[in-house]
């Protein structure tokens, strides 16, 4: 679409879709904001894709086109959206904790200042260690959904939080090859 889209008016509807119910809605929303690019890109964009296209969804395709669309906007607004990120990796949720930890990675060493590598390093320590605490011996019988506990979704969520995470790290490069994340990677490649 390019910077001529970047209207206001576009641009609120496109925000107004984002808190939309409808999957597809939020979808094509956050899509959309991203073809746009830069020109769509301020504080007030940014959190919308942040609190209804990562936080505020259940679903993978959403968050994964909410990441495209900030990765597609950082060049004009890097500052602000790795503060919104930080906050981001303290969710309770590990998909949502992932998909932050992702974009982070893909907005690469520009987004690797030394307190988002200490909060990417603690959250990697800190889910490694969850996932190791949850493990436990597959049933050697078919599963249904209606087996799955608290204990295998929390142990989901870790282990999608640490995927994210290790991810993000290895895209910062060198910057982040400190004792701290080196430590924390040895931890979580021991889970095996």
């Amino acid at each position: 679409l390019g910077p001529a889209a970047a209207t206001q008016e576009v641009v609120t509807l496109l925000l107004k879709g984002l808190r939309d119910q409808d999957r597809d809605v939020k979808k094509w929303a956050a899509e959309t904001l991203g073809r746009i690019g830069p020109a769509a890109a301020c504080e007030h964009v940014l959190k919308h894709l942040v609190e209804y296209g990562l936080r505020n969804t259940d679903y993978e395709d959403i968050r994964t086109a909410a990441t495209e669309a900030l990765v597609r906007l950082q060049p004009a607004a890097a500052g602000p959206l790795v503060g919104l990120l930080r906050d981001v990796l303290q969710d309770h949720n590990g998909f949502v904790c992932k998909s932050a930890a992702k974009t982070l990675g893909r907005l690469g060493p520009s987004a690797a200042t030394q307190d988002m590598v200490e909060n990417l390093s603690r959250l990697l320590r800190d889910s490694g260690s969850l996932v190791r605490l949850l493990q436990r011996p597959a049933p050697a019988s078919r599963w249904e959904w209606h087996d799955v506990d608290d204990l295998d979704i929390n142990r989901i969520n870790s282990a999608a939080a640490c995927s994210g995470t290790a991810e993000a790290l290895g895209r910062f490069g060198p910057t982040a090859a400190c004792e701290e994340v080196l430590a924390g990677l040895a931890e979580v490649l021991s889970i095996g």
